[in-house]
């Protein structure tokens, strides 16, 4: 995936994407017709595959693509980092919980109960 190297500027810390990004600071790569996120398309060339988690930056540098940077994870341990490291507040935190338990439908329509979630 010389293609893929070639957008990518190595520091003595992070390896930061320098292509495009999604207009919200995250890198992104166009592969197989398809655009993937930069940290994303790096765990599938290191690893072999595309996790079904989200891809997490422990750096939190949302340009960084280095593999030793990233780490899978959920939702949760996302917003659980993203308290442990200062990027946000414990009260943001709750609210932001509380606004999805308030949720009654999915983005599609569907309802959450037990038979759907």
């Amino acid at each position: 995936m010389q293609r893929f190297w070639e957008k990518v500027e190595k520091t003595e810390n992070c390896w930061n994407w320098i292509a495009a990004d999604r207009g919200t600071g995250y890198g992104c790569f166009k592969y197989k017709g398809k655009v993937i996120d930069a940290h994303r398309m790096v765990w599938f060339l290191t690893y072999g595959y595309f996790p079904k988690e989200l891809v997490c930056h422990k750096c939190d540098n949302r340009k960084c693509v280095r593999p030793d940077h990233l780490f899978k994870g959920t939702h949760r341990d996302n917003l659980l980092d993203a308290v442990k490291k200062g990027r946000i507040t414990l009260s943001h935190l709750k609210k932001y919980l509380d606004i999805q338990k308030s949720k009654t439908h999915c983005k599609q329509g569907h309802k959450f109960d037990k038979e759907n979630t």
